[in-house]
């Protein structure tokens, strides 16, 4: 995990997440995935140790739903989560 999150892009992800619409569930979820990533690395920068966790996820829905977009903005999120 790299040092140091690029807070403001992080911001823009989100906002171009809140875009999307309806895909509660994907929002809520991205949402609290950032938080526990960010909780992650202020923990290691303490030097304390966090669970390992398995962060893939799985897409599905009918065709045209934005399985694909929202698949593209998790991986850029995660990008700038390190």
């Amino acid at each position: 995990m790299r040092e140091e999150i690029n807070q403001q892009k992080l911001k823009e992800l989100e906002i171009k997440l809140g875009q999307f619409q309806g895909m509660a569930e994907i929002k809520f979820q991205l949402h609290a995935l950032a938080c526990l990533l960010q909780a992650w690395q202020n923990e290691k920068r303490h030097n304390m140790e966090y669970p390992p966790m398995p962060l893939h996820l799985v897409f599905s829905g009918e065709p045209g739903t934005g399985k694909t977009q929202a698949a593209q903005l998790t991986a850029q999120m995660y990008h700038v989560l390190g």
